[in-house]
């Protein structure tokens, strides 16, 4: 018998598939539509954002510098050899010693002879001021005998000069002294004189009157005649005498000043020469220190020419070559034509050095300097363009422990071109594959 099931029942099952049926469709739209937001969202980052476009190459580490020759200009005997090949040294690190006894002792020579010229200035000054003569202590120590010598010509020089004004000093002084016995004369002579005119005055009356003898009268005359002709002598020497005092005045004065020219003269003669030596000495003195051979720049010694002690080194001859080690590391990378659209001066790169691993050492971020004008050929006829990449650090590792890099190291550089986008890189295939499409023959 059919059994039938009541409408209630059969609306409650149904109600109840409904709602089952729409809680299933609600889960899987769900999922989908999380499916769909991801997509979305993926394709937005993709779009948006960029990564590097990077063009790689192998190239190798070259001095940034010519290779530097060092020469010496005056030539001698190798003494020391203070490197050997492969060396790295610093600017004006001693290389070889040279050892030239020619320009040492005109070196030398040229010293003692300004120290002389030194101590004759002092002298000269001494003498054109008239001062006492003060010796530099150290001259003194250095050249003995000369700083002896100048102080005896000091000496003797004063000495002469002094003696012969204390010469005409007392002339001069003998001269006055006559002038004063003259002045002295002439005034007694006046005095008697006067006496003799007032005995004269005297007489003359009386003789007149026959008093006194005639004689006698003409006695006291002569004797007048002789006073007077006394008095005038005297009088005439004295300017005669004055004239002999400013002479020798005049002398004195010359032998100072003939003193002083000839002092003068002397100390502008041995200026010059000391003017001249001077200038001179710092030929000789860069002579002698070219005797020690130095290096010109940072760098390493790649070849040295003279090996032997005693080894005659000629004037200019080539000793020894150097691979600078500048502030700057110059890298040449080769990159393939088909790379080289896209490359510009001044574009940023990162240089690995292959000699040490890069997940642990990193690499030198650099710039690209210079790029051939065209394409150059190999051994194997492969053509490449050749790209100069300079970085400014010349080492890796800490800088207490720093790895350094030196020329012939081999690298790989990644030059970054500029930058696109995670969708443009995933869609290139397509693109590429959408313009090829339905081409071929």
């Amino acid at each position: 018998m059919k059994q039938t099931i009541p409408q209630e029942q059969l609306d409650y099952i149904r109600i109840y598939d409904r709602a089952a049926r729409e809680q299933h469709y609600s889960g899987s739209r769900i999922i989908v539509l999380s499916l769909v937001l991801i997509l979305v969202m993926l394709v937005v980052w993709a779009k948006y954002a960029t990564i590097d476009e990077v063009t790689r190459g192998m190239g190798v580490v070259i001095p940034s510098g010519k290779i530097q020759t060092v020469q010496n200009l005056e030539g001698g005997i190798v003494e020391e050899l203070l490197v050997r090949d492969g060396d790295q040294v610093v600017k004006g690190q001693a290389l070889i010693k040279i050892k030239n006894q020619q320009f040492e002792s005109i070196f030398k020579e040229s010293k003692s002879t300004i120290n002389g010229l030194a101590l004759e200035i002092a002298r000269l000054r001494a003498e054109l001021n008239h001062t006492p003569l003060v010796i530099d202590p150290e001259l003194k120590t250095i050249v003995p005998a000369i700083a002896r010598i100048q102080s005896q010509l000091y000496e003797s020089n004063t000495r002469f000069l002094l003696n012969q004004q204390r010469i005409l000093e007392e002339k001069i002084k003998q001269k006055q002294a006559q002038i004063d016995k003259y002045r002295l004369q002439i005034k007694h002579l006046a005095k008697k004189a006067r006496l003799l005119k007032q005995q004269i005055d005297i007489t003359q009356p009386l003789v007149e009157r026959k008093i006194e003898s005639q004689t006698d009268f003409l006695d006291l005359q002569r004797k007048q005649a002789d006073i007077i002709e006394q008095k005038e002598l005297a009088s005439s020497s004295i300017p005669e005498l004055k004239s002999q005092i400013a002479e020798m005045q005049k002398k004195k004065e010359e032998l100072a000043i003939t003193f002083r020219t000839r002092a003068q003269k002397e100390l502008s003669e041995a200026l010059t020469r000391k003017a001249s030596l001077v200038e001179k000495q710092a030929t000789f003195k860069d002579q002698v220190s070219r005797t020690l051979v130095t290096a010109p720049s940072a760098g390493i010694v790649k070849q040295i020419h003279v090996n032997t002690l005693g080894q005659v080194v000629k004037p200019g001859m080539d000793l020894v070559e150097i691979v600078p080690l500048e502030d700057n590391l110059l890298v040449e990378a080769r990159i393939r034509p088909s790379d080289i659209a896209f490359l510009h001066p001044g574009q940023k790169a990162t240089v690995k050095v292959t000699a040490y691993d890069f997940s642990i050492y990193g690499g030198l971020p650099g710039r690209v300097e210079r790029i051939s004008a065209d394409t150059l050929e190999d051994e194997r006829n492969q053509t490449y363009f050749l790209v100069e990449i300079v970085t400014p650090k010349t080492n890796l590792g800490t800088k207490d422990k720093p790895l350094e890099i030196i020329p012939g190291m081999t690298v790989s550089v990644d030059i970054i071109t500029g930058k696109k986008t995670i969708l443009s890189y995933i869609l290139k295939p397509l693109l590429k594959a959408k313009q090829n499409a339905l081409t071929e023959r």
